[in-house]
């Protein structure tokens, strides 16, 4: 198929880039804003049949519906469920608005991809980048597999950190150089107000314990409950938005630092998990492996940076569950821990 991009145009005030697809008149408006989650323009939807059609091993007929939306200041994300009403085979549909974020995801999900077999693989990208086709999962996630009792929590999780540690096994086995890691261990870059005082504790201990080291792996960047499928007796990943690598502890320090806020959020519902915080890191660590004494500092900032991090965007949203958890750190009062 050719393509040829075009100018872009003001619809429904947002800033929405028009395809136009060489033999046909489509022009795509993925992302109208409408009240209806499952309602969109439908010159993207044949834009994507006709995609899937000229696939080989993907003929038929498909019916599409959105399943998941997410709008942003400056792009729109939304994922498709396509099932060909010929022969009942599935496939996901991702699309944002910028068309640089397909490109980014499905690198990312390829690269993902050649380091394990658990995880969700990527199938096509057309030439107008305007979305990607990867495999539909019919699974719940990992999230939903943590509110029950405690003994299928305790496997959910030590199955998460098992997950978590043979990817970065596969990436140190591969000897990824440490001039190639992306993400390095920073505090926010802000200088005032309550993050700006926690940011300076945060650097005081960076400094404090320079040079940083640990081994350099493959990251997922947004390892969490949410972003993992349980199916049967094995997990697939799934969303990883940036080819990066870096500290090995940072995916670990994100998973846990999301765990805690869900249980956090599930005490506000009046819906109190079983066991403690410090249990599910113990059925966490049962799967990923101990945390070396002399490691033990690293991590501990780590998982303190990315508690702030995160702390810090909820901040803009009004999440003061957010707001207690970096409470129970200890990251408000007094020194920051050691």
């Amino acid at each position: 198929m050719h393509v040829i991009p075009v100018t872009q145009f003001t619809y429904f005030r947002t800033q929405t880039p028009l395809i136009h697809v060489a033999g046909s008149d489509i022009l795509t408006f993925p992302f109208i804003a409408r009240k209806n989650h499952s309602v969109f323009d439908p010159r993207f939807r044949e834009h994507v049949c006709r995609t899937l059609r000229e696939l080989e091993g993907y003929a038929g007929n498909w019916d599409v519906r959105r399943v998941w939306k997410r709008e942003r200041p400056k792009s729109v994300c939304t994922v498709l469920h396509c099932q060909n009403s010929d022969t009942g085979q599935s496939v996901a549909v991702k699309a944002n608005s910028r068309r640089k974020l397909n490109e980014q995801h499905f690198i990312a999900f390829s690269e993902l991809r050649s380091f394990t077999s658990h995880c969700v693989s990527t199938r096509h990208m057309p030439e107008d980048h305007s979305f990607f086709v990867m495999d539909w999962i019919d699974a719940p996630t990992l999230n939903r597999r943590l509110r029950p009792a405690e003994l299928k929590r305790q496997k959910a999780l030590t199955m998460a950190g098992a997950w978590l540690s043979r990817l970065q096994k596969t990436s140190l086995e591969r000897a990824i150089p440490a001039s190639s890691a992306h993400f390095r261990i920073r505090p926010p870059h802000v200088y005032r107000g309550i993050v700006g005082t926690v940011a300076k504790r945060l650097r005081r201990r960076v400094r404090a314990l320079s040079p940083l080291t640990g081994p350099v792996v493959l990251l997922h960047g947004d390892f969490h409950p949410g972003n993992v499928f349980v199916k049967g007796t094995k997990l697939l990943a799934f969303d990883r938005l940036f080819n990066k690598h870096g500290i090995a502890y940072f995916d670990a320090a994100w998973f846990l630092c999301h765990l805690a806020l869900m249980r956090e959020r599930a005490l506000e519902k009046e819906r109190p998990w079983s066991g403690d915080h410090e249990a599910d890191r113990r059925y966490f660590f049962q799967g990923y492996g101990a945390i070396g004494e002399k490691e033990l500092p690293t991590f501990d900032l780590v998982e303190d940076i990315a508690l702030i991090k995160m702390w810090q965007s909820r901040i803009v949203a009004g999440n003061q569950r957010a707001n207690g958890l970096v409470r129970s750190y200890g990251l408000l009062e007094g020194a920051a821990r050691k």
